[in-house]
């Protein structure tokens, strides 16, 4: 009933952010994460900057386990407003919290190994589960890419500085 209401107000009102909004998260809620991301996307076909549909589409992704597919968007997110750091960590953390995925997020970093903030992403995903070789050969990668990026030359930096490599750090 909910969901019929939304998609005729929808009809009537097409750029409306927060119907967009509830519908997808009705839709998600109800195990229909492929409805709930459609309903976004055709959003952001006509609207691509609008942030708040944005961290919801990243939001099911988390939701629904689509850990790269998040992944891709936040690196896309941070590619295009560099000061969104702080939405990307919300990614990061519920990334964090599920071990089955970063293995696979870390094997991921193959397939996208031309992407240095993709890269970036992953290496802080392994550094903050402790996986310190693989953040450490992860972002090295990213900085190879792209060795003025500093987000991830401060991320070197701390995982240099936790194996006691000051020098190193020092020349991040």
């Amino acid at each position: 009933m909910i969901e019929q209401d939304l998609r005729a107000r929808m009809q009537s009102n097409p750029d409306s952010a927060y119907l967009a909004d509830r519908l997808a998260k009705i839709l998600a809620d109800s195990g229909r994460s492929d409805d709930a991301a459609t309903v976004l996307g055709e959003f952001l076909q006509r609207h691509p900057d609008n942030a708040a549909i944005r961290q919801t589409q990243l939001s099911l992704l988390v939701k629904s386990k689509r850990w790269n597919e998040a992944l891709k968007l936040s690196a896309e997110k941070l590619r295009n407003d560099p000061t969104s750091e702080k939405e990307v960590e919300s990614i990061l953390e519920a990334v964090r919290a599920s071990p089955e995925a970063v293995d696979g997020i870390i094997a991921s970093a193959n397939a996208d190994s031309k992407d240095a903030i993709h890269l970036y992403l992953v290496g802080r995903v392994a550094a903050q589960a402790n996986r310190t070789q693989d953040a450490e050969r992860i972002i090295r990668e990213a900085l190879a890419l792209n060795a003025r990026f500093a987000p991830a030359r401060a991320t070197m930096a701390e995982l240099l500085v936790q194996r006691c490599d000051l020098d190193g750090a020092l020349q991040m």
